[in-house]
């Protein structure tokens, strides 16, 4: 089973949960340090020029290859490790629209905090299915009270002030391909997924190398667009036209492609 790498990791040590860089006042914080309070991570602490999260994407999209693939969310508690490995409860809520069994596996009865630690990675399995290529599905998590924890720090301000819960984690799968953040039109013409699919086929990259400006410049779009654009050519000459994914509109590239500049 391959695993899809999320980037946002870093380890918070609950005990010290009153000097974290969040928008919340010290109080506030003050008032959950010597209880056991359960909360999600990625909510409380950013990273890098990240804000705090409550929501992640999965995008099966931008990992080629990939089908099936394991989520570590990271859980937290407040207040003294324990010498003893310690159950915590997460709980899927009835408002996912992702099916258990078909985009993801069922979570178990309780996962374990371990002994001497105050934070843990929960793994959760997701598959890449095919009704993922035009849907996004949510599976909406919910950390509950069990075995000495409790769930009362329920949300919190990020620095960018806006609302994030501590209990609630949303996580969406999807295989749906949106116009990446470098493609450059002038080049590759109008964005559309086929296009993106073909492209990546024929020039052999990934489509996660359209969201690093640093791996596909300016110029390797434009050199990439050329040559998709002499086979887009051969074939319509060979009386193949490629056509978008409506059968009727000819595949093209950008208007400056072969432009000076």
């Amino acid at each position: 089973m391959n695993v899809f790498k999320i980037l946002i990791r870093n380890i918070f040590l609950g005990i010290a949960v009153t000097i974290v860089a969040v928008s919340c006042k010290e109080e506030d914080l003050i008032t959950y340090e010597g209880d056991r309070n359960l909360y999600f991570n990625m909510a409380l602490v950013a990273t890098g020029m990240s804000e705090q999260t409550d929501s992640t994407t999965l995008p099966f999209a931008y990992a080629k290859g990939i089908i099936d693939s394991v989520y570590m969310l990271e859980v937290a508690a407040t207040g003294a490790p324990s010498s003893v490995d310690r159950p915590f409860k997460v709980s899927v809520l009835s408002s996912s629209t992702a099916i258990e069994g078909k985009h993801y596996d069922p979570l178990p009865e309780y996962f374990i905090m371990p002994a001497k630690a105050v934070s843990t990675h929960i793994p959760i399995v997701f598959h890449k299915t095919e009704d993922m290529a035009n849907s996004i599905f949510l599976l909406n998590l919910q950390l509950e009270p069990y075995g000495g924890f409790k769930t009362n720090m329920k949300q919190g301000w990020t620095r960018y002030n806006h609302i994030v819960s501590y209990t609630m984690h949303t996580i969406a799968v999807t295989d749906v391909i949106t116009e990446p953040k470098y493609w450059m039109p002038d080049y590759l013409g109008a964005f559309s997924r086929k296009k993106i699919l073909m492209l990546c086929e024929y020039v052999d990259v990934s489509l996660s190398d359209f969201v690093d400006q640093n791996i596909t410049s300016a110029s390797l779009q434009k050199a990439y667009g050329q040559r998709f654009d002499i086979y887009l050519q051969k074939e319509a000459a060979a009386g193949r036209t490629v056509y978008e994914e409506d059968g009727e509109t000819p595949m093209v590239m950008g208007s400056s492609l072969y432009s000076a500049t």
